[in-house]
């Protein structure tokens, strides 16, 4: 994933004999513990930050973590101040197993001459018709994808009234339904996934740093 700016860099620890440290697979002395970095521009994060987030981390450095080679290597660090914004959440939160059946409503401005493609809003995108249509995604809507409390229905009423009144190169809002782990990628569900292999659930934790 292209990281420009900005950008979140996701920590795993798992607990041993009641102390919590990061792997020794992903001992780093640039990156400890980290097994995935994103673009803070990237929507994905929407799952995990933010007042609408299904996963919510939780602000603050974990308990229990001064044993651990993570905590170790953040010092000296002001954690009143937390200026990375350092965050946590226990692995079994994140329902990694929810992720590729669980259904989630977004959307997004897209160009009026494209909108009737997300018919009734509860639909997945279009990617076939704009396939064959031989369009780029990112010239059919405005930007990525936002959580949706409900679909829109171009196909009638005032929605689709909306529509037919929008010059076609004016951008209005559509929705699609998708799968978690379509809105955060394939790999991105494996990787989480595989943390597995350090432990069980209960023994898992993920830490987040924003820099």
């Amino acid at each position: 994933m292209l990281v420009v700016g900005y950008c979140y860099t996701f920590a795993v620890e798992h607990k041993q004999a009641g102390r919590w440290d990061i792997p020794d697979e992903l001992v780093d002395f640039h990156k400890p513990g980290v097994f995935w970095v994103f673009s803070s521009h990237w929507s994905g994060r929407k799952f995990f930050f933010g007042s609408s987030a299904w996963f919510p981390l939780r602000r603050g450095p974990p308990p229990a973590w001064k044993d651990s080679r993570l905590y170790q290597w953040f010092l000296p660090y002001d954690f009143e101040s937390n200026d990375w914004e350092i965050s946590w959440v226990p692995y079994a939160n994140l329902f990694v197993d929810d992720w590729e059946t669980e259904q989630v409503c977004v959307g997004a401005p897209a160009k009026a001459r494209y909108a009737s493609w997300f018919a009734d809003g509860s639909q997945p995108f279009p990617h076939r018709r704009i396939h064959e249509e031989g369009i780029a995604p990112e010239h059919v809507l405005l930007y990525d994808w936002d959580f949706c409390e409900s679909p829109v229905d171009r196909t009638c009423g005032r929605d689709r009234w909306t529509l037919e009144q929008t010059p076609p190169d004016d951008y209005v809002g559509v929705t699609w339904i998708a799968t978690i782990a379509e809105l955060l990628g394939a790999d991105t569900t494996t990787t989480f996934k595989q943390l597995r292999r350090f432990g069980d659930d209960a023994d898992l934790r993920v830490i987040s740093r924003y820099a």
